[in-house]
C-alpha cells in the first residue's frame, strides 16, 4: 500500500513536470490563452490524474472451491487481495519506503506550519493597522486635475479599510467581511492613481481572487515535493493580475498610461522598503519581471477565442477521465512479464492442461503434471509471496502444497509435494527451490501437479512457461 502511494506521488511529479514544460513552450510563443487564470485550475485537475483512485473492475479474487476444505474463511482472507500486507515480511526496501513517506509527511507539516505562521502575521498586522475612513481616501482640496476627487465606488461602503506601515502593495482579504489593507505610501499618489489602486483591489475581491490564491498556497504547501506546482502557481498569479488589469481598464481605457505609471511607482516604493515574508502570502508574484509583463499587456489586445474558453475545460476534463480509465485498464491487464521458469528441471509432461482421463472421472485437467522422482527439486516459476505451505489448508487429494501469489491476481499451485522448504508469508524469487517432488495426497506416483490461476480462475500455463530451458 505504501509503495503504491509513493509510486502514485512519483507519477504525479513526473506528469506535472511534463505539463509544466508544455507551459514553458507556450509562454515563449506568448499564447494569449495562458493569460486566462481558470486554465491553471483545469491544468491542476489534469495533473492530479495519477493520484485519482483507479477504477475497480468487477473481479472476484478467490480460489476455486475444489481447492478448499474446512478452512474456507482462512484461505479467503489470505487470497482476497494480491500480496496481502499481513503476509509480507519486513524488508530493507520497506525501511526506505517508510522513511520516504515520513519525509513527505514531515515536509507537508512544515510547509503548512509556515503558511499558518504567515496567516498569524497577517492577523497581527491587521490588529496593528489603523482604521481609515472613506473621507480619508482622497485629497479633499484639489489643486490640479489629477487631484480631482473621483466618485466613490459603492463597494467601498461594505469593506473595512486599514492602513499599515509595511512596504507591500495594497491587498484585500477576509472571511465574513472584506478588509482592504493600504500601505503608508498610498497617500504619495494623486487621487486618480489612488482610484486606480482601489479599483484594482475591489476587482480582486469581486473575482474572489484572495480565496483562489490561498487555495494555490495550500496546494503548493501540501505538495511541496512537486516543484512544478510552484510554476503553476506563479503562472496563475500572473494571469490573475493581468485579468484584473484588463477589467480595470475596460471601464476606463483612457487611463492605461496613468495605470502603468502607478504600477511602476508602487514597485519602486516596495523595492526601496522591501518587506519579505508577508507579501508572498497576500499577493501574487510582485517582482520586476512580472510588472514588465503586466505593463506590456496593458497596451496589447487580448485575442482569446470565447468558444475556446468554453470547450477547453470539457476537453481537459475528458482527457483526465480518459487517462484515468486508461491507467486503470492497463493496471488491470498487466500480468506476467516475459516467460516464467519451469517449476522442475526436466520438463517431461505426464498430463497436459485440459486432457481428459478416467482417473479424473473424465473431467478436464486443470493444470500440468510434470514427471519426476521423489525428492527432485521444485522451483518457483516467478517472484512472489507464499500464501500456503502445508497439507491441511486445501483438499486432501492435493497432499502437501505450496501456493504462491505473484501480484495482479496471478497465483501458482504446486501440489503432491514430498516436502516444502518455505513457509507462509515468506518471499521467494523466480528459480528458488520451494519444495520437492513427491506423491502425497491422491497420486498414482511421484510427480508435480502445477496450476496457474488468475483472479481465482484456472488458466493454461503452457504459453507462459519457458520450455527451452
Amino acid at each position: 500500500m505504501l509503495s503504491l502511494l509513493l509510486l502514485k506521488l512519483s507519477a504525479f511529479v513526473l506528469w506535472t513536470t511534463l505539463l509544466s514544460l508544455v507551459l514553458v513552450v507556450l509562454q515563449r510563443r506568448s499564447a494569449p490563452l495562458l493569460q486566462w487564470p481558470t486554465l491553471y485550475w483545469w491544468l491542476l485537475l489534469l495533473a492530479s490524474v495519477p493520484l485519482w483512485p483507479q477504477w475497480q473492475w468487477p473481479v472476484v479474487i478467490q480460489l476455486p472451491e475444489t481447492f478448499l476444505l474446512d478452512a474456507t474463511e482462512q484461505i479467503g482472507q489470505l487470497t482476497v487481495t494480491a500480496q496481502h500486507p499481513a503476509l509480507v515480511k519486513w524488508q530493507p526496501l520497506d525501511w526506505l519506503l517508510q522513511t520516504l513517506f515520513v519525509v513527505v509527511v514531515l515536509g507537508t507539516c512544515w510547509q503548512l506550519w509556515r503558511l499558518t505562521r504567515q496567516y498569524l502575521q497577517l492577523r497581527a498586522l491587521y490588529h496593528l493597522a489603523q482604521p481609515v475612513s472613506l473621507a480619508e481616501l482622497y485629497t479633499l482640496e484639489p489643486m490640479t486635475p489629477e487631484q480631482a476627487i473621483p466618485s466613490l465606488d459603492s463597494r467601498l461602503q461594505h469593506i473595512q479599510i486599514r492602513q499599515h506601515g509595511l512596504a507591500i502593495s495594497p491587498f484585500i482579504f477576509g472571511v465574513r467581511q472584506a478588509v482592504l489593507m493600504l500601505p503608508a505610501y498610498y497617500w504619495q499618489f494623486n487621487n486618480q492613481q489612488r482610484a486606480l489602486l482601489l479599483a484594482h483591489e475591489l476587482q480582486h475581491w469581486q473575482r474572489r481572487d484572495p480565496w483562489q490564491l490561498l487555495g494555490w498556497r495550500l496546494v503548493v504547501a501540501v505538495c511541496w515535493f512537486n516543484p512544478a506546482l510552484r510554476h503553476f502557481e506563479r503562472c496563475f498569479g500572473q494571469a490573475m493580475e493581468l485579468a484584473v488589469d484588463r477589467q480595470v481598464l475596460a471601464a476606463q481605457p483612457q487611463q492605461a498610461l496613468l495605470y502603468g505609471l502607478t504600477l511602476v511607482g508602487s514597485l519602486k516604493l516596495c523595492q526601496q522598503q522591501a518587506t519579505p515574508g508577508l507579501a508572498s502570502f497576500t499577493q501574487a508574484s510582485g517582482d520586476e519581471a512580472s510588472y514588465r509583463q503586466r505593463l506590456a499587456a496593458l497596451f496589447q489586445t487580448n485575442n482569446i477565442n470565447a468558444r475556446l474558453l468554453l470547450w477547453l475545460p470539457l476537453v481537459l476534463l475528458s482527457l483526465a477521465l480518459l487517462l484515468n480509465i486508461g491507467c486503470s485498464v492497463l493496471q488491470g491487464q498487466l500480468g506476467p512479464s516475459g516467460q516464467w521458469q519451469l517449476p522442475v528441471a526436466q520438463a517431461k509432461v505426464n498430463s497436459g492442461y485440459g486432457t481428459v482421463s478416467p482417473i479424473r472421472q473424465n473431467r478436464p485437467h486443470q493444470g500440468i503434471d510434470f514427471d519426476g522422482s521423489t525428492g527432485d527439486p521444485v522451483f518457483a516459476s516467478e517472484d512472489g509471496v507464499v500464501l500456503i505451505a502445508d497439507s491441511q489448508s486445501l483438499h486432501s487429494r492435493f497432499g502437501k502444497v505450496v501456493l504462491l501469489d505473484h501480484g495482479q491476481g496471478y497465483q501458482t499451485l504446486y501440489a503432491h509435494l514430498d516436502n516444502f522448504s518455505v513457509q507462509s508469508g515468506s518471499r521467494v524469487s523466480a528459480g528458488q527451490q520451494i519444495g520437492a517432488v513427491g506423491a502425497s495426497g491422491i497420486a498414482t506416483g511421484p510427480h508435480l501437479h502445477f496450476e496457474l490461476l488468475q483472479q481465482g480462475q484456472q488458466l493454461d500455463p503452457t504459453p507462459l512457461l519457458q520450455w527451452n530451458r
